[in-house]
């Protein structure tokens, strides 16, 4: 089946379906960027790679990498094998010196997955919206109003990217996990300026035609300038003409990146929540 036909049987005429294709798609697309970013780790944290599962991965690439977790798991997996892939993960990450094991999971991965993980004592601790984009569809961006300029950067500026991606979260301390995230195949970079001064900065990975936007990131001095939304722009823009038919963006319910990407045509497809086991 072509790329085409597969994303226009996933994408209604009026709008977009929320099932368990779509989240498959993107829960893959996910996990072979986390995959991807584990690569890049690799010779440089102690440790860094990943378990292969019956679908998705279970991930390390540092103690404190938010990338270190399960994604894309539960959806081949059999009702029998759930113990033993369970007891592999928690493996996984305690021979890595991990404090949990994480799991983020799409609800549309099997109703039976998240007893199968409180029985074995993990807890819900991280809630996220799941919003998608039909890239044959435009998104509702007014006119710039603001002089904001978003460019892609090549390798030379990766540790300027870094730097304000950094800056923008507060987390000056793990700017190297930033840089690293940059170099990862597939991960295409953008900085924001105004005057001629970085204020922004955002990535997009690219895996089997669907595009997931994340790293977005603004300096507080830019805030309510529209910044955000012409990192989104641009990277929907670019996404489109390399391929891409689908994408998606996880957010914090109700946060100012929820809204936004809301606000131009984005649909909440499914909410995943995060559970952890204490190691």
């Amino acid at each position: 089946m072509a790329p085409n036909d597969f994303f226009n049987g996933l994408l209604g005429s009026h709008g977009m379906l929320s099932d368990k294709a779509t989240s498959r798609a993107i829960e893959l697309a996910i996990a072979q960027c986390h995959i991807e970013y584990t690569a890049a780790c690799v010779g440089a944290i102690e440790g860094a790679g990943h378990l292969a599962l019956s679908s998705g991965a279970a991930c390390f690439s540092g103690v404190e990498s938010p990338l270190s977790q399960v994604v894309g798991w539960g959806f081949d997996e059999e009702h029998d094998r759930l113990d033993p892939s369970l007891a592999a993960m928690e493996t996984f990450y305690a021979e890595r010196g991990a404090t949990s094991c994480p799991v983020e999971l799409s609800p549309y991965a099997g109703a039976e997955l998240p007893a199968a993980l409180a029985a074995r004592g993990y807890r819900v601790s991280e809630v996220s919206s799941i919003a998608a984009f039909d890239l044959s569809q435009r998104p509702a961006f007014d006119a710039p109003g603001e002089p904001t300029t978003v460019r892609r950067v090549g390798e030379e500026e990766f540790a300027l990217w870094a730097r304000v991606t950094a800056q923008g979260f507060g987390a000056t301390s793990i700017v190297a996990i930033f840089e690293r995230y940059v170099r990862a195949r597939n991960v295409f970079a953008f900085l924001a300026e105004r005057d001629g001064e970085p204020c922004g900065a955002a990535a997009v990975a690219i895996h089997a035609g669907v595009c997931n936007l994340g790293m977005t990131s603004v300096l507080p001095a830019a805030r309510g300038h529209g910044v955000q939304r012409q990192l989104l722009r641009r990277r929907l823009e670019f996404a489109r003409r390399r391929g891409a038919h689908l994408a998606s963006v996880t957010t914090e319910p109700g946060s100012i990146s929820d809204r936004n990407t809301q606000s131009v045509g984005f649909k909440v497809v499914y909410t995943r929540i995060k559970l952890e086991k204490e190691l």
